[in-house]
């Protein structure tokens, strides 16, 4: 299992948390969830081991209540190298909430995802 906590984990969160845990020889499940976001995904693995660089389908949810700001679907690289974690994607907005238009004031159809964080494994 691993854990990361960082900027913009956890479904876009402000300050988030994503645990996954491998179901696969290089298949992963994750969730996570932070100050005001979640999101979930499936990752791929390049080697079978979990503590290594991956690609991941994710679902990220932005806000919620009246702050909620958008639902979006993307693949992204994540990089986990030593403790550092990073991310680099693409995503489709595929719900806008009350606070996009002021996130996003260009009303973008897709969106660049990122963020950047520590991890740890679990045995």
């Amino acid at each position: 299992m691993a854990v990361t906590i960082g900027y913009l984990y956890g479904g876009v969160s402000l300050i988030g948390v994503d645990a996954e845990k491998l179901i696969a020889k290089r298949i992963g499940l994750q969730i996570g969830a932070g100050y005001k976001g979640f999101g979930a995904g499936i990752n791929y693995h390049f080697s079978p081991v979990i503590d290594k660089s991956f690609l991941s389908l994710q679902y990220w949810h932005q806000g919620v209540n009246a702050s909620y700001v958008q639902s979006s679907i993307g693949l992204s690289f994540n990089l986990r190298w030593h403790a550092l974690a990073a991310q680099i994607g693409y995503a489709y907005v595929a719900d806008r909430g009350p606070g996009f238009k002021f996130v996003y004031p260009t009303n973008p159809s897709y969106l660049l995802a990122y963020s950047a964080g520590i991890f740890f494994t679990f045995k």
